[in-house]
């Protein structure tokens, strides 16, 4: 038997005039091998062939030839057929991999060509889950968080249906407990790959050939709602790498990709736990050699937030030394310090927050009839998200259908105090429909409040009346205004980082690059703020301009150059981190 068995057989056997019947015969006999190498018996041979709808099953006198070969004889036989499978994959577009029958290969081919799908095997020959289910499954789980565990039966036979076209046996089902053990497993190889990403980069010099560093980016943020909310930790590292230069401003353009290292509770929820988690994550997913070149930490810019940051630098410089690598510690035979950055969200946040406080002051609690531009923002959200239906209807008999079709449906925003642009976005809203009147010069707002006071009896009729006088207010419309112009300016910025997802030509938040928002952008709108507010804010000056009451329209500017100048000093002192 073991001339039929050589390659030169082997391969003859393919280049004769029924082809399909050389492949069926190789098939055989590399099954036949295989079975007498594991010591298995005729029967199970045929049973083999039986199951791979294979018409040429072998007698025993055949088998018993192939069985009395020696294993050492066998193992090298059964190589030839290996050799086999690489010269067909040549030629092939299906590949035919080792651990695979050319029975099984043929019988998947033939019933593909007549139209049905391929039969895929959820676990290998030794009856474990494959990894590339698992990864499945693990795919599924992440991106779907509220499926759960106690989801996996249902989970399981849906999709066992789907790959196989038939429900599962008892013994095929998985365990929960074997589903978390893949998981695991997986988890751990994508920490080692992550980890070698970061080793290979940091051995690569800049374009401008200095030492590569990443940096990290860090908040807290809450997950459910009520008082069964729960606080995570969130740190995600970033590596740079080099793209082709598509913008001939920009001469250092950077594709950074972004790393959760974790999202978990923290011990304390302070800078200590914070920081103490950092640590112990970076340490267990980046190499020490790579850790080395960590610069920093880009976060929000509370007091808090820059302690975890100086924390977890100072922790992972100890961590070198503990590791005999004390020469870590420096560079250039300086010891390293942390860049401790403020995210730009924030900043751009925190101008625009304390340009409006410094300005026209803040809100007071429980107080409706203040008169203030974020107090109709609140008080025109509370009237319209009680009935949105009724408040758009009057609106629209008011407009008309030409300009209902030109500025569209009212949209309420509630009045925010930290939110980005949340009150400007309002204050464009209402000025978008404050600037329409009717023939005797009565603003949309004012109609509509008048009519909607016919709808309401309870305390919404003298909410609205409060808004009518102040929608009126000059000082009010001033306000407006300025909270819209002072947003302007900043949203070409959100939209450059707002910019994400896998389409996006750029990643959508860009640590690496937030010094520039403060030297090239915010310090030059407010140093020409403070210089000329009429210069960053025409549309404020051009309604400051039709105030008659030369008091009112005094006070006006002093406000507003004393919200810039808050606005100045908040900027400087976040510039202070630098």
């Amino acid at each position: 038997m073991k001339h039929q068995a050589s390659f030169t057989a082997l391969k003859n056997l393919l280049s004769g005039d029924d082809k399909v019947a050389g492949y069926r015969r190789a098939g055989v006999l590399e099954a036949a091998f295989k079975c007498a190498h594991g010591g298995g018996t005729i029967a199970e041979l045929n049973m083999t062939l039986f199951a791979l709808a294979c018409p040429d099953l072998m007698s025993p006198t055949e088998f018993d030839r192939i069985a009395a070969l020696k294993k050492n004889q066998l193992s090298r036989l059964i190589a030839n057929f290996r050799k086999l499978k690489d010269e067909m994959n040549k030629t092939q577009l299906f590949q035919i991999p080792h651990d695979k029958l050319i029975l099984e290969w043929l019988h998947d081919a033939s019933r593909y060509s007549n139209g049905e799908t391929f039969p895929r095997k959820i676990r290998d020959k030794q009856g474990h889950l494959k990894p590339e289910i698992a990864f499945i499954f693990r795919h599924i789980y992440f991106t779907n968080p509220r499926l759960g565990f106690k989801c996996l039966n249902d989970l399981f036979v849906s999709f066992f249906v789907m790959i196989t076209g038939r429900s599962p046996t008892e013994d095929e089902f998985s365990s929960i407990s074997t589903l978390r053990c893949h998981i695991a497993k997986l988890n751990a190889v994508d920490r080692y790959d992550q980890g070698q990403q970061y080793v290979e980069r940091m051995r690569i010099l800049s374009p401008r050939g200095n030492q590569r560093f990443f940096g990290s980016c860090s908040d807290d943020s809450k997950h459910g709602g009520g008082g069964s909310a729960l606080s995570t930790h969130v740190l995600i590292t970033a590596i740079d790498k080099e793209v082709a230069n598509t913008d001939p401003e920009n001469s250092y353009e950077l594709c950074v990709q972004n790393i959760v290292q974790c999202n978990n509770a923290a011990v304390t929820k302070d800078s200590e736990g914070n920081s103490n988690l950092n640590e112990e994550v970076m340490k267990a997913n980046i190499p020490l050699f790579a850790l080395a070149s960590y610069a920093g930490n880009c976060s929000d810019n509370a007091h808090d937030a820059f302690a975890e940051s100086r924390k977890t630098f100072a922790k992972l410089l100890l961590h070198f030394q503990n590791k005999d690598q004390g020469d870590l510690q420096y560079l250039h035979g300086i010891l390293r310090r942390p860049m401790n950055l403020g995210d730009s969200f924030h900043i751009d946040q925190l101008i625009i927050k304390y340009l409006s406080e410094g300005a026209t002051g803040k809100t007071e609690s429980g107080n409706h009839a203040q008169i203030h531009h974020r107090q109709v923002i609140q008080t025109l959200y509370d009237i319209y998200c009680r009935d949105p239906i009724i408040f758009n209807r009057a609106l629209s008999e008011i407009l008309g259908p030409e300009l209902v079709e030109k500025l569209g449906l009212f949209k309420g925003r509630k009045e925010r105090d930290t939110r980005w642009l949340s009150n400007a976005l309002a204050a464009i809203d209402f000025l978008t429909y404050h600037c329409v009147k009717n023939e005797d010069g009565v603003s949309v707002w004012v109609l509509l409040f008048r009519k909607l006071q016919y709808y309401y009896s309870d305390w919404r009729h003298g909410r609205l009346e409060e808004l009518c006088k102040q929608a009126m207010n000059p000082s009010v419309i001033f306000d407006m205004y300025a909270e819209a112009e002072a947003a302007y300016y900043f949203f070409p910025q959100y939209e450059w980082h707002a910019k994400n997802g896998e389409f996006a030509n750029r990643p959508g938040y860009r640590a690496l690059e937030v010094s520039f928002l403060y030297v090239d952008h915010a310090f030059p709108y407010l140093q020409a703020a403070k210089a000329d507010w009429r210069s960053k804010f025409p549309d404020t000056a051009k309604f400051h301009a039709t105030i008659r009451d030369p008091k009112v329209r005094n006070m006006k500017e002093e406000q507003l150059k004393a919200g810039i100048d808050a606005a100045y000093q908040e900027c400087a002192k976040m510039t202070e981190q630098l």
